[in-house]
């Protein structure tokens, strides 16, 4: 998507993994897959809108605000 978006150096970005096994159900380890994460960013300044880019579509599960912070979390298929 266009736009004048910039990386937000503040943010502090979690992510959240899962394992992923082969194909013959043993329980070899053959890659991880991004499932989610949190990002937290300050409340300073002026109003702020942020993006969630990656090779899914995100969903925004919740933005809860903790004192002088704000921690987005975020779930991707």
């Amino acid at each position: 998507m266009a736009g004048p978006y910039t990386v937000d150096a503040a943010a502090a970005n979690v992510v959240t993994k899962t394992d992923l096994v082969g194909s013959d159900c043993a329980p070899t380890v053959v890659g991880q897959k991004v499932t989610g994460g949190t990002f937290t960013v300050p409340v300073a300044g002026a109003t702020r809108f942020y993006r969630v880019e990656g090779p899914r579509p995100a969903t925004i599960s919740s933005i809860v605000q903790t004192g002088s912070s704000v921690a987005i979390a975020y779930t991707l298929p």
